[in-house]
């Protein structure tokens, strides 16, 4: 992680989020201002949105306040609405189905959650959303890591409240008894301990209408989104798109040389170069890096042999992947599959 937490902006409407759930608390966020870096009231005290240590700080105020017996993010989901991720939560409720809502969130999720990377691999029935921090948050990782994943399953009642839509799986571990989480996620669909912070979807589910469908007001919202992220300025932001477009192509069996991807993106290969430069990266970096993300993934969601991943990972053989595996993962790629957990036995019906 090479980016710190303050070199990200969060939208100013989660103040609204942190002010309510101290108002249900007997608090007021007026009092706890300046320490928050907030004005009086309640603005932020310089720059647009709530900065990375502001947020820190609004996380810890919430902590102290929360009821002990109940997860933090399960309290703060609570005043969460879709609607308080602006713009992007209109696009989201108005949706014709969860899939539109699911790709409007992976595309713009940088405009409410710049903090994290959420990529999306499919394999067999069921679609999975991976996240990755991309700084360090601190000690409210783990409560920040439940809200983002948590946020997902509230879309739940504007498509099917009785129907489990999603797991979540959670890297650490559970902190609290199981049925103090049942606000949070529907306990059967909730695993800690796994491999990665990740949703998981049955594909037969991404075809379910939302209640509050509206063609003509997504259509006019994701234009402003479209705006907002063509200007958004935030680390890496070309390295993304550069990542964004080897994955797509690596799980269609396509591998894109450095040519084929300055065609794509109408520039010469010499200027994709430099751009990549200026961001710290290179295409050989990047190309090595997806390749391992994703033989990462099969390794633990396909039954595939370590040989037939190595060559859909674009390995010519077993020892270069083994070798470059453990470069980058720390472990080599069978120790990777003895030391991750077995499956929950519950899964979506």
């Amino acid at each position: 992680m090479s980016h710190t937490i303050d070199q990200f902006r969060f939208p100013s409407q989660y103040l609204d989020v942190f002010a309510a759930f101290l108002r249900d608390r007997g608090k007021r966020l007026e009092s706890y201002a300046q320490r928050c870096g907030l004005t009086r009231d309640l603005r932020p005290a310089s720059g647009t949105g709530i900065s990375g240590s502001q947020l820190q700080a609004l996380m810890a105020l919430s902590r102290e306040v929360a009821d002990p017996r109940i997860p933090l993010a399960a309290q703060l989901l609570e005043h969460l609405p879709v609607t308080a991720h602006g713009t992007l939560g209109i696009v989201i409720l108005t949706s014709p189905n969860l899939q539109a809502a699911l790709e409007a969130a992976l595309r713009f999720y940088p405009v409410v959650m710049p903090a994290y990377d959420i990529a999306c691999e499919t394999h067999g029935d069921k679609m999975h959303m991976l996240f990755q921090p991309r700084c360090d948050p601190g000690d409210m990782a783990e409560d920040l890591t439940e809200v983002l994943l948590g946020a997902f399953n509230s879309i739940r009642r504007y498509v099917r409240p009785t129907t489990r839509l999603l797991e979540i799986h959670l890297r650490h571990q559970a902190r609290f008894p199981a049925e103090a989480y049942a606000s949070f996620a529907d306990p059967d669909g909730l695993f800690f301990g796994c491999p990665r912070d990740k949703i998981v979807i049955p594909k037969r589910h991404l075809s379910f209408s939302l209640t509050t469908s509206n063609r003509i007001t997504m259509e006019q919202f994701r234009q402003q989104l479209e705006w907002q992220i063509a200007g958004l300025d935030h680390p890496e932001s070309f390295t993304a798109q550069v990542r964004e477009r080897l994955r797509r192509a690596l799980h269609d069996n396509r591998y894109l040389g450095v040519e084929d991807m300055a065609a794509g993106l109408n520039m010469s290969s010499r200027t994709l170069g430099r751009r990549l430069q200026r961001e710290g990266r290179s295409f050989k970096q990047l190309t090595h890096e997806v390749r391992i993300d994703y033989a990462e993934f099969l390794l633990l969601n396909s039954p595939r042999t370590v040989s037939q991943i190595a060559y859909a990972a674009g390995f010519t053989n077993n020892s270069s992947f083994a070798r470059a595996f453990r470069k980058r993962k720390g472990f080599s790629p069978s120790e990777l599959r003895q030391q991750s957990r077995p499956r929950p036995k519950r899964s979506i019906d």
